[in-house]
């Protein structure tokens, strides 16, 4: 019985993110985020990355794209969704932290610039589903959450009717599961070639695109 009771506990259900579990899921993303090598070489504090997350976050949940993994009231790992069609509009608290984003900013331009592969699917006018951010807290990794996410991200997206989903890939967990999903590599970035981050000279981010 006491067993029982534990499993319940801990049972893992795969959601859409609502509004309940918003600062749940924000919490989860920063720490996943913070943990990554480009944010703890930019040294970017959590507030910076809460003020970018928190908005984006409550216009995916209007939108219904992002998909979480909860125990109990727990939210231990989200990929946060957007769509990407849409032009970006500065939101509140996001300029003070410019200076530290920049680098982000001008990696992920130079990523989507220089993809032939996506600007030729932009010209076709494919819509397009973000999976802008995986991230998993750090007692709850190597559990195949981010796998079980990535398949209903995609069911979200075949449903809300988008033609192409896009990743944005810098670890190599999350490269390896790309191709494990029949993403398309679209183009690569290695850090050493964006003249603030050349310090990281072992880093890469990966573009990946899969029509759905």
């Amino acid at each position: 019985m006491a067993l029982a009771a534990r499993q319940l506990e801990y049972a893992t259900e795969y959601k859409v993110l609502d509004h309940c579990h918003m600062e749940s899921a924000l919490h989860c993303l920063a720490e996943a985020f913070l943990d990554e090598p480009l944010l703890k070489f930019l040294n970017i504090p959590y507030q910076a990355t809460a003020d970018i997350l928190r908005p984006r976050l409550h216009t995916s949940i209007e939108q219904g794209l992002s998909v979480i993994a909860v125990e109990g009231d727990r939210v231990v790992s989200t990929i946060f969704c957007d769509d990407n069609n849409e032009d970006h509009v500065p939101y509140p608290n996001e300029q003070q932290w410019e200076g530290y984003w920049q680098p982000v900013f001008d990696l992920l331009g130079k990523l989507h610039g220089e993809s032939v592969m996506e600007q030729a699917m932009h010209a076709q006018g494919l819509k397009f589903y973000h999976l802008f951010f995986a991230g998993t807290v750090r007692d709850a990794r190597n559990k195949g959450h981010l796998r079980q996410l990535m398949r209903m991200s995609l069911e979200v997206a075949r449903k809300k009717g988008f033609d192409v989903a896009m990743v944005e890939a810098s670890s190599k967990g999350t490269q390896k599961a790309c191709r494990d999903f029949g993403y398309e590599l679209a183009h690569t970035v290695e850090y050493k070639d964006v003249p603030t981050l050349a310090a990281l000279h072992d880093e890469k981010i990966e573009l990946f695109l899969l029509k759905i």
